[in-house]
């Protein structure tokens, strides 16, 4: 069936064998129930078909061959391509001619003329073989008398075209003795009708076809295995370094829709099917608007802005250049259609008028009710552009693409669901209906079928050898734990041998004996003892399996009794309590694992399926991964790179179902003068001490270092550089108190969702809710919960059904921007209120400009009662416009709009105190879409989102709701967690969210810019292209941005920052040995504190992150690292440029590269301004300290300037002054001035 003369299609009926269903006859697996569908199936294999002669070739989808194939009409051989069966049928054609005859029939075979019949046979064995197999084969046999030509009748077509399933059964021959008349060089040999002929090799009648050996090659870039002819290809799009042209020849696919307005749809990329897009491009009349509504453009057009490329286009706006012209055939449609859908019961009579309102509304304004959109594929989809005139987030160009899919009869809308309705579908179906009238005719439903029914495919104890006890005490293992934390933190690009290469146990190392050498803690270097074995019974879980037999040992110090243990990740190893052993692999597979809402206990049940062994406790193995993340040195940022690290809108929402199990009478209360401060980083630390140290507790052992939930100890997280200080409020307690005045909004607003959340309970959990709270349990559920209702009131009686409905605790609060990264999470030990997004807020170092919330009025007065001196929420108490009465009619009728035009470009004169992306100090307090009608207040209507254009349609109002959507998938492993536990991974959960979103966008950029182009970050936080621009002057740049330093442990540091910022630094001799003040002593001894955390930020140098860590290598006599040495030259060269000296630091990274073995040439590091410099810094590291080389280019020599002795230090604004330097002398009186300056 796969080969047919033209016109003689094979006809399709319903089958009366099998099922009652259409099959189509080109393929096996398809079968559907609707004509329409069948229909449109076989007009794609018909379009796909090859037309040869008078013959259509359609491609076989049997099991001829494992890839779908078409069939020679001359030959039984099969080809894969198209374009190679076209070949090959001339080819074929060509041989199976006559000499100087022409070709009787399309199947003739015609070998030479002198060639006899067995040459021919041998000739042509490996293509016969791969002929469907015979139910009757017979063979010819001859002597050595010559055959010019065989024929076969045009009965063999079926043969052909038929497969069999009859397997090649052994040839019967027929001596030319016995045939019926004799054979000579003319004759025709005509077969049987019921016989098929074929010629067959007589002494090789089993031979198979030789296959084609296939040419593969490797790619050189990514070692991806292709075919060699699509190598050019594959590196043309992937590994090119040029970005083609939008031209004539390349280009979007585009067309007009609005030709008024200056509306068009694009294709949305190059790459098939080409979905359409809306973009505006109106560069005419009063109005100009150029803009594409999708996000990532943008966003890259943002960027662009940022990084001082103005003229920038996306690739759709570039494409209207060669848009064709509007060919003024839109339809007109009528309302004589409209009735008669109607009457054939399309839809009904309100959706008809609902129609016919709309069609008004688009001619009173002038634009196209709907359009066709022709260039979208693929062809069994239809695209129709419908006028909207309400911006949302699905239309933010007046118009909405409703979709049409004829294979599957679905209608698809971006306003609803698939299967719901709606004006845009109504408006789409009346345009087809009287477009393409076909389309309705024998289908009279909207739900969706399932057309295609695809088969599915089956497819050992602590050694005694010393008198200490290991696991040493409580204080002991605080003091290991510390240790492990300071020193033996693992970093967070893990290598990729070390994640990969190991995963058999041969290749791990089975003796485990701590490095170190000498102890840390003690002054001077007492030697530590001989390892002492631990176990040696330790295993090592792998993803392939269980490594047994491990080894591990401690030593300990004989002076102060400090043990090691070993705590090595370049083994490919992470240690968690010395019996159980991760590979890093592992660990990389469980966190990914997280990440896609895969518990660890489910990982570990399919590792032990497939490896058929037994691992250790799923329990345990959780442990261990936690212990993994608390020693890797996270950054938990929690920013965005495109909002930067102070949003100007934020979206806030509760997670109500993260919950974890607490009890509430175990909670102290606080103390009478606690005021809601808590320390977030020693929070945070406690936390993560409590995660380490479990790999050092025997079984039923206690947790020294737990952490219960408390009014007190018990705070949020938000990124280091978006909160104020470390000191963030958490105000929960106040919730313990009576209620008052200021909380009123917040005990109601919790009321009202519970008694929502009581009609999803079942009726037998209602019931038992009333008998716990002395209730009578007689009548109907909504008696039960009026009861209930009412019953809230009383406060006890509120916990008891609030811990019944979401658990014990609050749930989780977030703080996201309009890109969904998280900046703020809380975990409530109570109801949620908001008083606990107010203590995120007030924590913040710069107050959003429009906070967008479920209970907005709530959190406005909440706000401002707690801060009625300056009011954040203003003006008009947050709303949007003063509540008039005229005001509040036009919001309700959504006539009025206020615009905010400091969102997109910021004020060119700042207003006092304000947000420093947008220069207003303007702060609103918004309702969400889907909350801004639940309010009773009717002042309220100045809150929602619409009023703003600057917001409405571009800003995603639910990216919170978004978020939990993915993140309730993890409450069936979180809420079963300790609540550390809990809070502890949630936070990591996050961290590895936002990285991964922040990488997308960062990719999503880096198409837009060349390779070779650098993406750094403003002061703000914001990537940039190169260079930030610079949107302040140099001292004020220096005093705000460039340095933030902890404020917790320094009370008086404003006075410091004013004495000692860049603006203010003069040169003078006299400082080098002048003692510091208590000011810089107190935040010296703050950075050089080894106690507190490691991570901890102290200060920023550009888009360079500087943490504790870091100034101790500068502090201590330890080898100092690069990346603070950089940071120093950069403040030098920063305070040369205030003196209008020009210096050019290199970077301690480069110079290095100039010695040996590198050898690197230094005049390929040189920039092109070079010439123009005064001073040219060049650190060079001799042993045990760094010499920085001054070059004075205008004096044409080089002299040996200073040698950095690294001791003690100043951090002063993150300007670094060393104790003493060793100066050369200086002839030259200019030469001395100079110096004097730069010094």
């Amino acid at each position: 069936m796969n080969v047919f003369k033209k016109g003689s299609c094979p006809v399709i009926s319903r089958c009366t064998r099998c099922c009652n269903q259409y099959h189509c006859p080109f393929c096996e697996t398809y079968k559907t129930t609707s004509q329409l569908s069948i229909d449109n199936h076989v007009e794609n294999h018909l379009k796909l078909a090859v037309n040869h002669d008078d013959f259509v070739i359609v491609k076989c989808n049997s099991h001829c061959r494992e890839n779908a194939h078409f069939h020679c009409c001359y030959c039984p051989a099969t080809v894969i391509r198209k374009v190679q069966l076209i070949t090959h049928l001339k080819k074929c054609k060509q041989k199976l001619t006559i000499p100087g005859q022409e070709a009787q029939s399309p199947f003739l075979h015609s070998p030479a003329a002198t060639a006899p019949l067995s040459t021919i046979s041998a000739q042509t064995s490996h293509v016969i073989t791969q002929a469907p197999p015979l139910s009757c084969p017979m063979a010819i046999q001859t002597s050595s008398s010559p055959v010019t030509s065989v024929f076969q009748s045009p009965a063999m077509t079926q043969f052909w075209t038929s497969p069999l399933c009859q397997p090649l059964q052994p040839v019967t021959t027929c001596p030319l003795s016995e045939a019926p008349f004799p054979l000579s060089a003319s004759t025709q040999v005509l077969p049987s009708p019921t016989i098929s002929s074929v010629l067959v090799p007589p002494e090789q009648p089993t031979a198979k076809r030789s296959q084609p050996k296939k040419n593969r090659i490797r790619c050189d870039h990514c070692d991806m295995e292709l075919n060699k002819k699509n190598l050019r290809v594959h590196i043309r799009r992937k590994h090119t370094t040029v970005k083609e042209a939008i031209t004539l020849q390349r280009h979007l696919f585009c067309q007009v829709i609005d030709s008024k307005h200056g509306i068009f749809a694009v294709a949305k990329s190059f790459s098939a099917p080409s979905i359409p897009i809306h973009v505006q491009k109106k560069i005419w009349g009063v109005n100009d608007k150029v803009m594409c509504e999708l996000d990532q453009c943008n966003a890259n057009a943002d960027f662009a802005q940022r990084s001082g490329l103005k003229p920038f286009e996306c690739c759709h706006l570039m494409s209207l250049a060669f848009c064709p012209k509007d060919d003024g055939n839109a339809v007109n449609l009528k309302e004589e259609t409209l009735n008669e859908m109607v009457k054939e019961k399309w839809f009904g009579e309100s959706r008809r008028d609902a129609c016919i309102e709309r069609q008004c509304l688009a001619n009173k304004d002038d634009v196209p009710l709907s359009v066709a959109i022709t260039f979208a594929g693929p062809s069994t989809k239809k695209y129709i552009s419908v006028y909207e005139p309400k911006m949302s987030y699905y239309c933010r160009l007046g118009r909405v693409t409703v979709v049409y899919d004829s294979k599957k009869i679905t209608w698809a809308c971006p306003c609803n669901k698939t299967k719901q309705s709606c004006i845009h579908k109504a408006i789409a179906k009346w345009h087809l209906f009287q477009s393409q009238r076909a389309l309705f005719q024998k289908v009279k439903t909207t739900e969706r079928i399932d057309s295609m029914q695809i088969p599915q495919q089956q497819s050992e104890n602590v050694g005694d050898c010393s008198d200490h006890q290991y696991p040493p005490n409580d204080d002991g293992i605080e003091r290991i734990v510390r240790y492990l934390m300071k020193n033996k933190s693992l970093p967070v690009d893990l290598p990729q041998n070390l994640v990969s290469g190991l995963q058999h146990g041969s290749e791990f190392r089975h003796q485990l004996i701590p490095e170190e050498t000498f102890c840390s803690e003690c002054e001077g270097n007492h030697v530590l003892s001989e390892p002492i074995i631990i176990t040696s019974r330790a295993k090592i879980l792998t993803f392939t399996g269980v490594v047994e037999g491990i080894s591990t040992y401690y030593k300990v110090c004989s002076n102060c009794s400090m043990m090691y243990r070993y705590q090595e990740f370049t083994d490919g190893i992470h240690n968690f309590n010395d019996h159980l052993l991760l590979s890093l692999h592992l660990c990389v597979i469980l966190r990914n694992a997280l990440q896609n809402h895969t518990a660890v206990s489910r990982v570990m049940s399919i590792l032990e399926a497939t490896a058929k062994a037994k691992f250790p406790s799923k329990d345990t193995v959780l442990h261990a991964y936690l212990h993994f993340e608390a020693l890797s040195s996270h950054v938990y940022s929690y920013t965005c790179i495109n909002c930067g690290y102070y949003p100007k809108v934020v979206i806030m929402d509760l997670h109500k179902k993260g919950v974890f199990s607490i009890p509430f009478s175990e909670i102290a209360t606080p103390p009478s003068d606690f005021k809601g401060d808590t320390n977030i980083v020693s929070f945070w630390e406690s936390v993560t001490m409590e995660m380490i140290g479990r790999g050092f507790l025997s079984s039923g052992r206690k947790n020294p270092f737990v952490v219960c939930p408390s009014y007190d100890c018990w705070a949020p997280w938000i990124g280091p550089n978006t909160r104020k200080s470390d000191i963030v409020l958490n105000t929960e307690h106040a919730k313990l108190q009576k209620t008052k005045s200021c909380d009123v909004p917040d005990l109601d607003v919790t009321e009202e969702r519970l008694g929502d959340e009581l009609f999803n309970l079942k009726v037998d959990a209602v019931r038992k809710l009333c008998k716990e709270c002395g209730l009578d349990t007689k009548g109907s559920r909504m008696d039960l919960v009026l009861r209930l209702r009412t019953e809230m009131q009383n406060r006890s009686a509120y916990d008891k059904i609030f811990q019944q409905i979401w658990g014990a605790s609050g749930g989780w609060a977030v703080i996201t921007c309009p890109c969904g990264i998280v900046y703020s999470i809380k975990f409530n030990i109570r109801a949620e209120s908001p008083r606990d997004f107010a203590d995120l807020l007030l924590s913040w170092k710069h107050f959003p400009n429009v906070v967008i919330y479920d209970f907005a009025r709530g959190l406005a007065a909440h706000v401002n009662l707690r801060k009625a001196d300056s009011l954040p929420f203003s003006p008009h108490e947050g709303r949007l416009a003063e509540p008039t009465t005229a005001n509040i009619q036009l919001a309700k009728e959504g006539k009025l709009k206020v615009n905010l035009p400091w969102l997109k470009n910021k004020k060119e004169e700042e207003d006092i105190n304000c947000h420093p992306l947008t220069g207003s100090s303007e702060h609103y307090a918004l309702y969400d879409r889907f909350h801004e009608f639940n309010t009773k207040d009717p002042r309220d209507a100045l809150r929602r989102i619409q009023v703003v254009p600057e917001l409405c349609g571009w800003v995603n109002t639910q990216t919170a709701e978004q978020l939990f959507g993915s993140m309730r998938k993890n409450n069936y492993f979180l809420n079963m967690l300790t609540p550390s536990g809990h809070t502890f991974l949630m936070r990591n959960i996050i961290h590895h969210y936002n990285t991964a979103q922040n990488k997308n966008m960062e990719d999503s950029l880096r198409k837009i810019v060349s390779p070779s182009d650098q993406l750094t970050f403003n002061g703000y936080g914001q990537i940039v292209l190169g260079t930030p621009p610079q949107s302040l002057n140099d001292s004020e740049r220096h005093t705000c941005d460039i340095t933030q330093i902890d404020q917790v442990h320094c009370p008086s540091q404003g006075s410091v920052i004013d004495m000692t910022a860049l603006r203010n630094v003069q040169p003078n001799r006299a400082c080098w040995m002048h003692p510091q003040s208590s000011d810089q002593i107190k935040m010296i001894e703050n950075a050089l504190n080894e106690k507190e955390s490691r991570q901890q930020f102290l200060a920023q140098v550009g888009a360079t992150i500087l943490n504790r860590s870091d100034f101790i290598t500068l502090g201590h006599p330890n080898d100092v690292e690069g990346t603070i040495l950089n940071a120093c030259l950069s403040m030098v060269r920063d305070i040369a440029d205030l003196k209008n000296i020009k210096v050019h630091c290199f970077s301690s990274y480069v110079t290095v590269t100039w010695l040996p073995p590198l050898c690197a040439d230094p005049s390929a590091n040189l920039p092109d301004h070079i010439a123009e410099c005064d001073f040219i810094l060049l650190p060079s590291w001799a042993s045990n300290h760094w010499m920085i080389c001054v070059s004075l280019f205008c004096l044409n020599y080089q002299f040996s300037l200073m040698q950095v002795t690294l001791r003690y230090f100043d951090i002063t604004n993150s300007c670094i002054f060393q104790e003493s330097f060793n100066r050369t002398s200086f002839t030259d009186h200019e030469t001395k001035k100079q110096r004097d300056v730069f010094a």
